[in-house]
């Protein structure tokens, strides 16, 4: 049984930016309810809401920022029972090795860097077990790249953009799971 809630499975969002942290938790979790897989999985933000600066809020497009991000918080228990920790742009390191601490064997990546990897699974349908297996493969063989959103409008659009084909993406992915 996982503290997500019942027999969810459970992704934290923990990234170095909290404004991605927060907005793309939000973003994923609107991805997995229109693939209608919220009952099967559940999203937690390492940032609280309340942590986010005015400052960095005001400089998110304008689509983004009149987003209310509704987002579950991750705790302790969450973090212990997670089955991914991931980042949009960079990991938030302190909070991986958290979950290392609680012996929690959660692959952490960089989920723009794993999609292709994770898309190209074999078949119309993959097992939890493999998809956890090509995460923790490719969180081992890969480098962290950093993905920063820009402050150039057009360019920060840009990013947001992508971030929420990427969170449709991954629910395409997390719908072929059949166990």
């Amino acid at each position: 049984m996982s503290a997500f809630g019942g027999d969810s499975r459970g992704i934290v969002v923990a990234d170095a930016n909290d404004c991605v942290s927060v907005f793309g938790a939000h973003l994923l979790t609107s991805a997995l309810d229109a693939a209608g897989l919220t009952p099967r999985w559940e999203i937690a933000s390492a940032v609280p809401p309340h942590r986010l600066r005015s400052a960095d809020v005001a400089a998110l497009p304008s689509h983004v920022r009149k987003i209310a991000p509704r987002i579950v918080v991750a705790d302790p228990d969450i973090l212990a029972t997670a089955d991914f920790v991931i980042g949009f742009t960079e990991l938030w390191w302190p909070i991986v090795d958290h979950v290392r601490a609680l012996h929690c064997p959660a692959p952490a990546l960089n989920l723009p860097d794993f999609i292709e990897d994770g898309e190209s699974l074999a078949g119309a349908s993959v097992s939890f077990a493999a998809l956890s297996d090509a995460a923790m493969r490719h969180a081992l063989s890969r480098s962290t790249t950093t993905q920063t959103p820009v402050a150039n409008q057009e360019a920060a659009e840009q990013f947001w953009t992508d971030l929420a084909d990427v969170c449709a993406r991954f629910a395409g992915v997390l719908g072929r799971i059949t166990d």
